[in-house]
């Protein structure tokens, strides 16, 4: 995943996204945020390894959590337990992705 994930930064990391941004750089395709990627879907697939449905719905818990916006919040996979927008709509407090 790393591998590939830092293969298409290569590949496309002086391209301008329809934002006018880069695809890497802050709160985007850094190398941290693909460490942090890595890190997560290895920590799912080792928690969910004898269960294949919550490998899946973790699975993409990560990618829906990472991706969400405040105008399309994405959080039908997460779990309360470390998802910061599900705590914040049980607890009525804002939430900024």
């Amino acid at each position: 995943m790393k591998r590939g994930l830092e293969t298409i930064k290569r590949e496309h990391g002086r391209k301008k996204l329809s934002g006018g941004k880069t695809i890497g750089g802050t709160s985007r395709l850094s190398v941290h945020n693909i460490l942090r990627l890595q890190m997560t879907f290895a920590s799912t697939i080792r928690k969910f390894k004898h269960d294949l449905d919550l490998l899946f719905n973790g699975s993409w818990a990560i990618f829906w959590h990472k991706y969400s916006t405040n105008d399309d919040p994405r959080h039908d996979y997460c779990s309360i337990d470390w998802c910061g927008y599900l705590k914040s709509v049980r607890d009525k407090t804002p939430y900024e992705h």
